[in-house]
């Protein structure tokens, strides 16, 4: 009878560890990604600081722009094309 009851809390404690341990990993892996994307989005906004965004109060109204620019992600690099 105890050998029953003991094997069932060993159960009970492996499947309690186990998703225990998967908490962790996904704690620590989602706190990586994340990181990491808030530091691309600083990133990305720095690059663009001088854009204005708002023109409220202006004196005079903006210039219409003749092209845009667009920052494209790659792989390994960042490129900056030019759209029509």
């Amino acid at each position: 009878m105890y050998t029953v009851l003991l094997c069932r809390l060993t159960s009970a404690m492996d499947v309690i560890g186990s998703f225990v341990i998967l908490i962790a990993v996904g704690f620590f892996v989602g706190s990586y990604i994340e990181k990491k994307h808030l530091q691309d989005l600083h990133d990305r906004e720095y690059r663009t600081r001088q854009i204005k965004l708002i023109n409220i109060g202006a004196k005079t109204p903006l210039a219409e722009a003749e092209r845009t620019k667009l920052f494209v992600r790659t792989e390994d690099r960042r490129v900056r094309k030019e759209c029509k």
